[in-house]
Order: C-alpha cells, then sequence, then structure tokens
C-alpha cells in the first residue's frame, strides 16, 4: 500500500543499492527474501543505457510487493518503496528528496559512487550500502563514505557474484564489514531495519563487567599507540569497536579484547579504524572562500618581515593541510604579497601523517578542483596519481601532536581544527578550547566544522560566519592556560624540541625562514666554492663562485651535472664520484684544467666527497668544491692523478686522453638517446592513459549492454511462455478463428478454420481475397473492409446440412500500433452440448 506523502512520513534509514553486469539475478533473490514491511526506503542504482526503457520495475514487482517507483526530480524519499534510478540522469539525495542531474558527459559515468556519497551525508549511521554483482570499481568510493559516516557496508560475496569486479574493488578498500552470499544479504537488511542503531550503538544498560572490557582495550591501544581513547565520545567507540568484533567473528567484548591482546593486527586494524576520517581538498569549498576574504585582510596588516604561522589540527591524510596552503598562498597573491607563511599540521595518527608527508594523491581525489589549481599545485606521478608541488609543500610541518595531551603552539594566526571535536566528550573539547585560545594571537582565527561551535567559550571569540563556523579571537589576553602546560612531561610519542623550537618568542628569536637564510650565509663564509648533489646527479645547490667551473647555459638547464661541467673534465669528476661511494674516501682530483672564455684555462684542485644521509644508509649526497690541495685541508684522501714520470707518463696520459674523449662522446650520444626514449616513453605513457580511459568507457557500455541484454532475454523467455500457451489456446479451440492485418493479410489461424477456407501454414502473410471459401456469404469481402474501416462488428448465421447452426463473427482487431485489422470468428454449434437447441435470436 502506497503510504500518504507528508513530512511525517519521510523515511528515516535507507537501503542504499548498486548493481551492474550480472545484478539482475542477485537484486530478484533479495527481494524475494526481503519482508516487505522494512521501514525504510530502498533505492536500487544500476548501470543502463541512457537511450533504453528498463522493464526493472515489471521484473522486480514479481518479487516484492513493495511499490516500485522509478525515481523523479524533487520526489519525496517515502518508507516502505523501492526507488529505481534514472538511467539518464546522475540521482542523489537532499534533505529527505530525490534531486537529479545530469551526468557529466566527459567523465565515466559512476552514478553508484554518486548516489552512495549523498546518502551517506544525509543519513549517516541510518544508511546501509550494498554492492551487488558488476564489473568495475563503481561503488568503492561510495562505501568509503557510508563507512566514513557511520553506515554499514555490505557487498555480495565475490564467489557468489555473476561479475565480482565490484565486490572485489570495494572489498579492496578496507571499509565493507560484511560480505555475504547474495541468498543471505537480506537477513542482514532485515536486522538493519528492525534497528539500524542495534548494529553500532551499545546498549545503556550493558554490564559493569563491559565497561571494564572497554578499559582494557583502551589499556592495549594506549600501551602500543600512546593515545588515551577515554577522552573520545562513548558511541563513536563503540560503533566502531562493534565493527570490528563483527568482522573478527568474536561473540562478546570480553572475547575480542582477548583476540586483539594476542593480535597485535587487529589492535593496529581497531586504532585505524578508531581514527579514520572523512576528508578531501576544499571540502566545503563556500566556507574556503570565506577564510581567503579574512586572510588577506590579515596579511595586507603584515608587515615584510612577518610571517603568518597555521596550525592544522587533526590533518588526517593532509587534504586539509594542503587546502589551507592553497587557500593562503592565493591570499597573499590577492594582497600583492610574497608568500610567507608555515603551517603545523598534526595529528596522532602516525599511519595518516605518512601518506600526508608524501603527497601523493589519486587523480580522483582532485579532479573537483578547479583546472587552476590541478595545474598550479601539483604534479602528474602517472595515470593515476599526482603529487603535491613542491613549493606548496615547502611551507608545511606534519608532525604527531595530540590537542588534549601535548602543549600547544603559540604565536598562531590561523587554527584550522574541523570535524574533530564532534568525536570528543565534553571535557576533552574544553581542553582543546583553551589550547587553541592559548596559541591564537590577537585577533587570530578559528575554523571549525559545521556541527562545532566554541560554546563553551563563546565570550572569547566573536563570531565572523555562523554558517562556516569562523571565529575571532577577542584580545591578546591568556586567560586560559592549557592543562598541558601545567603539568608536562615530556614523552617519547612527541617530540618535544619541535615544541620549543615552535613556540620561541621575542624579537631576537629566529623564524624558520630566517634560520635557513643563516644557513645558507654561515655555508657561503666556510664553503668557498663547489657543488652539492643528489644520487641522481642533479645539482642541488651552487656554493660560492664556483659558477666560474660550469658551462654557461640558455634555456633551461637540465640540473644534471654532467650537462654542467666541461668536456675535458666530466670523465674525471665523474669517475672520482663514482670511486667516492665505492671507497667511502675523499677523492682529490690534481690540476684539473677548467676552459674559460677567451680561450683561458682555470687549473685548481677538485675533491669529491659521499656524503650518506644518515648513519648506515645506502642512500647518499656528493660534494664537490673547488681549490688547492692545501686550501682544501689536510684530511686523508686518495689521489687519482698519476704521477708524472718520462715518456711512458706522457703515453699513458695520451691514451687516457684519447680514451676520455671517446668515453664522453658515447655518454653524450647515450644522453641524446636516453632523451629520445624518455620523450618515447611519454608518447607512450600518453598513448597508454587514453587506450585506459577508452578500455573504462567500453567496460561501462559494456556493462549497460549487459543489463539491457539480461532484461531482453527475461522478455524473449516470457514471450516463448506466451506465445506457447496461445499456440496451444488456438490449437485446441473449437472455433474457427482467422486474424487479419489492416491490408486484410492473413497473421494467424486455428485448424478449424480450414474446414471452411482452403489454408496452409504457409499462407500467413497472403491477402484473405486470394482464398476461396465455403460460407454462404458472397460479400464477405465487403464486410471485411466494412468491419475494419467502421470498426462495428457484424454477425451472420446460417443452417449448414439442416443439422446445425454456424455462426460467423466479424470483430474489428486492434493492435498496439493503433492500426486495426479484422478477425473472422466461425462458430459451429455441433461441436457444442447445446447444439440441439440453437439460439435463434439475433
Amino acid at each position: 500500500m502506497n503510504q500518504p506523502t507528508s513530512h511525517n512520513n519521510r523515511a528515516k534509514s535507507i537501503i542504499a543499492i548498486g548493481a551492474s553486469a550480472g545484478g539482475l539475478r542477485s537484486l530478484e533473490v533479495l527481494f524475494g527474501n526481503l519482508n516487505p514491511d522494512t521501514g525504510c526506503a530502498i533505492v536500487v542504482i544500476v548501470h543502463l543505457s541512457p537511450g533504453f526503457k528498463s522493464l526493472m520495475d515489471e521484473i522486480l514487482a514479481r518479487h516484492t510487493s513493495m511499490p516500485i517507483v522509478n525515481v523523479a526530480d524533487g520526489m519525496p524519499v517515502e518508507p516502505n518503496h523501492i526507488y529505481l534510478n534514472n538511467a539518464a540522469q546522475e540521482t542523489r539525495i537532499e534533505q529527505s528528496h530525490f534531486v537529479l542531474s545530469d551526468a557529466d558527459s566527459e567523465k565515466i559515468p559512476k552514478p553508484i559512487d554518486h548516489f552512495f556519497s549523498s546518502a551517506a551525508q544525509t543519513y549517516g549511521k541510518h544508511c546501509i550500502g550494498v554492492v551487488l554483482s558488476g564489473t568495475g570499481s563503481d561503488g568503492s568510493v561510495g562505501i568509503r563514505q557510508i563507512r566514513a559516516a557511520g553506515g554499514v557496508t555490505v557487498v555480495e560475496s565475490p564467489d557468489s557474484a555473476e561479475f565480482n569486479g565490484m565486490p572485489t574493488n570495494a572489498i579492496s578498500t578496507g571499509d565493507v564489514l560484511f560480505s555475504l552470499p547474495r541468498e543471505e544479504i537480506s537477513s542482514l537488511l532485515m536486522r538493519f531495519a528492525s534497528d539500524p542503531d542495534s548494529m553500532i550503538d551499545e546498549d545503556p544498560t550493558e554490564p559493569k563487567h563491559l565497561r571494564t572490557d572497554i578499559e582494557r582495550i583502551f589499556s592495549l591501544l594506549c600501551d602500543r599507540h600512546g593515545i588515551d581513547f577515554a577522552h573520545y565520545k562513548a558511541g563513536t567507540i563503540d560503533r566502531r569497536v562493534t565493527r570490528r568484533i563483527v568482522s573478527t567473528g568474536a561473540n562478546t567484548l570480553a572475547e575480542y579484547a582477548e583476540t586483539i591482546r594476542d593480535n597485535p593486527e587487529e589492535l593496529d586494524a581497531l586504532y585505524f579504524d578508531l581514527l579514520i576520517g572523512v576528508t578531501k581538498f576544499f571540502r566545503d569549498e563556500e566556507a574556503y572562500s570565506v577564510l581567503r576574504q579574512e586572510l588577506v585582510t590579515t596579511i595586507q596588516n603584515f608587515s615584510p618581515d612577518d610571517e603568518l604561522r597555521v596550525w592544522v589540527a587533526g590533518c588526517a591524510t593532509g587534504e586539509e593541510a594542503y587546502t589551507v596552503g592553497m587557500v593562503t598562498i592565493e591570499a597573499f597573491d590577492a594582497a600583492g604579497k610574497t608568500p610567507r607563511f608555515k603551517i603545523l599540521a598534526t595529528d596522532v595518527h602516525d599511519r595518516a601523517l605518512k601518506v600526508a608527508a608524501k603527497g601523493i594523491y589519486s587523480k580522483e581525489a582532485i579532479e573537483h578542483l578547479t583546472p587552476e589549481r590541478q595545474e598550479r599545485f601539483f604534479l602528474k606521478v602517472d595515470s593515476n596519481l599526482r603529487s603535491v608541488d613542491t613549493h606548496l609543500r615547502r611551507h608545511i610541518i606534519f608532525t604527531r601532536h595530540n590537542v588534549i595531551k601535548d602543549p600547544p603552539f603559540s604565536r598562531i594566526h590561523l587554527i584550522a581544527c574541523r570535524n574533530m571535536l564532534i568525536y570528543l566528550e565534553k571535557e576533552a573539547q574544553q581542553s582543546a578550547f583553551h589550547s587553541f585560545h592559548f596559541s591564537l594571537e590577537a585577533d587570530g582565527i578559528l575554523m571549525l566544522g559545521p556541527s562545532e561551535v566554541p560554546s563553551m567559550m563563546d565570550s572569547e571569540f566573536e563570531t565572523i560566519d555562523p554558517t562556516w563556523r569562523l571565529y575571532r579571537k577577542i584580545g591578546s589576553g591568556t586567560k586560559f592556560l592549557p592543562d598541558q602546560l601545567k603539568n608536562y612531561k615530556t614523552k617519547k610519542v612527541f617530540p618535544s624540541r619541535l615544541v620549543e623550537l615552535v613556540n620561541r618568542s621575542g624579537s631576537g628569536r629566529p623564524s624558520f625562514s630566517t634560520l635557513l637564510d643563516s644557513y645558507d650565509l654561515l655555508l657561503g663564509e666556510y664553503v668557498k666554492r663547489g657543488l652539492l648533489v643528489d644520487e641522481y646527479r642533479n645539482v642541488i645547490h651552487v656554493f660560492g663562485d664556483a659558477h666560474f667551473y660550469l658551462i654557461p647555459t640558455n634555456g633551461r638547464p637540465s640540473g644534471k651535472v654532467s650537462q654542467l661541467l666541461p668536456d675535458g673534465v666530466r670523465g674525471s669528476i665523474g669517475a672520482a664520484m663514482v670511486r667516492a661511494v665505492e671507497t667511502k674516501k675523499q677523492v682529490l682530483l690534481r690540476d684539473v684544467a677548467f676552459p674559460q672564455k677567451g680561450g683561458q684555462v682555470r687549473v685548481t684542485d677538485v675533491i669529491v666527497r659521499a656524503i650518506p644521509k644518515e648513519p648506515s644508509s645506502s642512500r647518499f649526497l656528493w660534494f664537490i668544491e673547488f681549490g688547492s690541495g692545501n686550501e682544501l685541508g689536510n684530511s686523508e684522501f686518495e689521489e687519482l692523478t698519476p704521477s708524472r714520470s718520462g715518456i711512458e707518463h706522457d703515453a699513458l696520459r695520451s691514451e687516457l686522453e684519447y680514451t676520455k674523449e671517446t668515453l664522453n662522446a658515447t655518454i653524450e650520444e647515450l644522453e641524446a638517446s636516453n632523451e629520445q626514449l624518455q620523450s618515447t616513453n611519454q608518447e607512450l605513457i600518453a598513448s597508454n592513459e587514453e587506450l585506459q580511459s577508452t578500455n573504462e568507457e567500453l567496460q561501462s557500455v559494456n556493462e549497460e549492454l549487459y543489463s539491457v541484454n539480461s532484461e531482453n532475454q527475461r522478455q524473449i523467455t516470457e514471450l516463448q511462455v506466451v506465445t506457447d500457451d496461445l499456440n496451444n489456446l488456438l490449437g485446441l479451440s473449437d472455433i474457427g478463428t482467422i486474424f487479419l492485418d489492416q491490408n486484410l493479410c492473413i497473421r494467424k489461424f486455428t485448424p478449424l478454420a480450414t474446414k471452411y477456407f482452403r489454408l496452409m501454414s504457409h499462407d500467413v502473410g497472403r491477402p484473405i481475397d486470394n482464398f476461396t471459401h465455403s460460407l454462404p456469404i458472397p460479400e464477405l469481402s465487403q464486410l471485411l473492409h466494412q468491419v475494419r474501416d467502421s470498426g462495428k462488428s457484424v454477425i451472420k448465421k446460417f443452417t449448414e446440412n439442416s443439422a446445425h447452426q454456424v455462426i460467423v463473427k466479424l470483430m474489428v482487431y486492434q493492435t498496439t500500433t493503433k492500426q486495426k485489422g479484422v478477425i473472422i470468428n466461425i462458430i459451429d454449434t455441433s461441436a457444442f452440448e447445446a447444439s440441439d437447441h440453437p439460439d435463434e435470436s439475433d
């Protein structure tokens, strides 16, 4: 029964189902086993060709009594209804209504991800996402969004799925709670429908010993990872612990506590699950637009030597920190100033910090950014990965820091802490706000998540934007001294040296940029001339007047040391670099001649050192220094230059010079060939990307064709059954019947009709006028035309052999194309039991 449409009848929970190739059978099984009174709205997103009229509603209606509705824009989401997506448009949910939008024709369609993400945002923990049979990866991103929002995630077991691509890719995300055969999914959905909270929330009447088990788990986490989760909200903790209990097959909390005590891998998995967060670049872009305007105002009041200091607390995998960095650079540009800022990005999750520090993300993670931002702030790694540009990355420091336990930073102009405090208890939130207030300079900006407010300290902040939760600190006093500073003892898990460094205050203490400038001055004073070369032979720094020994270059230099050194010395210095690595000693080259402008030659000694980046590390830097041996120091050298002694020496020198020239020529040829190969490789990579894109498009089309073919096959089967029924009906009928089309050509006839018309099976399609008949109706042809044109039936009766009556009825035959034909019915009353008493009335 349809539910009345009212605001009180909106679905409180939603079951989102994604399916593609092979999913039709799974849907039939699922709905065949599902109780129609779930109390949830069920939305099915399938891959179909936009031009195909799907009969999915008719097919599924045979397996469920729930109303099945094709989604329309603005339609309310009601419980106990099944909604089917529109193949030509993308579907999402906003405020308990469906919203349809045109799909981006330039991108591979992923309607399941699109809908799952909106359902997760709207329904949160009251959303369950189900991925059924299909190829490709659609649904994987949506599964992660549902899981992060607190919902439940299910996939059809790859073993039972007709096509296991979508289930397998979803499982690979690590965010799938249940992988079940399609026959068992319905029971799980009923469990969710009966009480969504029961799958993730704690019973408030639980025995005290369960709290003890939770405390044991907290203790194990704290011992291994240094974090006390007792400050986190009980609901958040219990939901995510329950997920891990279900995934491991444990029956009780106590049993799970024993499991993680003996299984460090599961303890790590729980730690990762507890700290998982939803983050992306420019999440709530309008909020960052407001922030940008505030930063422009702040920066315009800065002096040229001032440095903007930003703290991003709870940075997770770095997307938010890099977003703040991009906004800050754009704000400096808008203010007409050179960017001078430092971002301290902190989190307690070591694995997330490692991801953030690498700064490498998938292509999909940045595809929603403007082309200008993608071009300016990201570099292409390969067809699927993008890395943060070094000009942005050098402004950001990622480090471990616990807002509740560790001392706050100081002299901060902006703090961004979005969607982290909602997971903390009130006492922990208050501690965090005290830290933020202590850290901020006068008029400093605090940016929170859409659901967070500094309610316990609202008198200390003025509101900049109430919608996007931007606040400004009032006054310059440090009224609230955080507890972390009262009784803080340095812990191994936190780099207290970093706190001391970044919290320096006073005009006489240098900032980070000042320190870097000082290092450059110091190196310039003690290193007269030299080159610093990385392990890939790229020159990364030139000291002093070392440029006198290099080749002047036009255009964009390659950075390779082999291309910056003159031909006559390139081979010998290259050999010394190799020797320095092999022997781990300093290698001295005596009297190396460097050609200068005007044909002059500058002769000097060269010393090459291989410097390990870390003790016992295989990674190293080369330092090439120019000057006399005495000037370079009295350290122990390995001298490569042979002693000068007679003719043999001159011959050997000549041979060596010839060999060096030949080798240099060979090296140059190889470098040229290598450049050509690199160019060819880039072209091949580009071609491969195009092929991959084409393959994805073909795969998407193939899924649509498979789904269409599945429905067509089902239609054909049903039509065959109907045809068999019709043939049996006509074959056993005691009535002679002839079906004529609009041109009065034969379409079909029954065996009894051949008694009056000489018809054979091959006569189908021939005009009826071509056949003689034994009916005493000479004007039959005119009557057939009359019935077809007028639509009125004609009945004729006559007596055959004075024994029985024959009734001929001519009726109009209406087709689905609205074309009219004629049906000839010939009823011989002798075939019926009442033939002895014929009805004589017209």
